[in-house]
C-alpha cells in the first residue's frame, strides 16, 4: 500500500503542469466617433483557453449615449491558424427594454439577435441582419438607471438592449493546435456600431498577458503538496 501511495505521488508531482490561458484586450483609439460624429469608445478581450475555446467579451464605454448609431452592433477580427468556419456556443448580457422613458431590467440573459461568419481568417458577429437589429450593447446608464441623454432611436424596437457588456462564447477553434497555442493569435479587430452595418472602427494593437485558468488555483496548492511530498521521499 505504501508504495502505492509513493507511485501516486511522484506521478502527481511529476504530470502538474499550470494552464493559462492566452488573454488579449484591444480598445479603440481615442477620439473614435459614430456616422454622425457622435463619440464612441469600446473594447473587445479574446479570451483562448488551453483547449482553443474562444470567448469573446464586447463593452461599450460610452458615456452620456444619444442614439443607437453609439450602440455596438458587431466585431470583425482574424484567426490566424483557424482552417474553417467557427461556431458560437453562447451569448449573454445584462438585458433591458427600454420603452419611451421607462428603463426594465431583465437581468443577465441569453441573447438571441447575434450571429458569426467566417471568411477565412475573418470571422464577423453582429446582430445585423435578418431584420431590424435586436440586443445592440449600450454603453453604461446615467445615474438613475435610464438613458438620459438618448434620443428616440433608443427604443422599443431593438428590445431588449445590452448594457455595457456581452459575452459571446465560441466552441474550439477549427485548426488550433495545443502543442503550439501561440501559433493561434487574433488580430485586426474593428469594432461595429449602429444599425448599417458599415461602420466598423478599428482599434488599436492586442494587450496580451496569461491569465490561469478556472480551478487552476486548487491545482497549484494540489501540486505544491506533491512536490513537498515528493521531496521527502526522496530524501528519505
Amino acid at each position: 500500500m505504501r508504495h502505492s501511495f509513493i507511485g501516486f505521488i511522484l506521478l502527481a508531482a511529476s504530470s502538474c503542469s499550470l494552464r493559462a490561458t492566452n488573454l488579449t484586450t484591444f480598445q479603440l483609439p481615442g477620439g473614435s466617433a459614430d456616422l454622425a460624429s457622435e463619440a464612441v469608445s469600446a473594447k473587445a478581450v479574446f479570451d483562448i483557453d488551453a483547449f482553443g475555446k474562444l470567448t469573446v467579451t464586447l463593452t461599450n464605454l460610452t458615456t452620456n449615449e444619444v442614439s443607437d448609431g453609439q450602440a455596438i452592433t458587431g466585431v470583425t477580427f482574424n484567426v490566424s491558424s483557424l482552417t474553417g468556419a467557427i461556431t458560437l456556443n453562447s451569448q449573454t448580457g445584462d438585458r433591458i427594454d427600454i420603452n419611451g422613458g421607462t428603463v426594465t431590467d431583465l437581468g443577465t440573459g441569453p441573447l438571441t439577435h447575434w450571429a458569426v461568419s467566417t471568411t477565412l481568417p475573418t470571422v464577423k458577429l453582429t446582430t445585423i441582419g435578418g431584420g431590424t437589429p435586436v440586443n445592440p450593447i449600450l454603453g453604461p446608464e446615467s445615474a438613475d438607471g435610464k438613458y438620459d441623454s438618448g434620443n428616440g432611436s433608443l427604443g422599443s424596437v431593438k428590445n431588449p438592449w445590452v448594457v455595457q457588456t456581452a459575452t459571446f462564447v465560441f466552441n474550439s477553434i477549427p485548426g488550433f493546435n495545443a502543442g503550439n497555442p501561440a501559433a493561434t493569435v487574433i488580430s485586426n479587430v474593428a469594432i461595429g456600431f449602429g444599425t448599417l452595418g458599415t461602420n466598423y472602427i478599428a482599434t488599436g494593437a492586442g494587450v496580451t498577458s496569461a491569465t490561469p485558468e478556472p480551478g487552476t488555483l486548487w491545482l497549484a496548492g494540489f501540486c505544491t503538496v506533491a512536490f513537498l511530498a515528493r521531496r521527502k521521499l526522496v530524501r528519505a
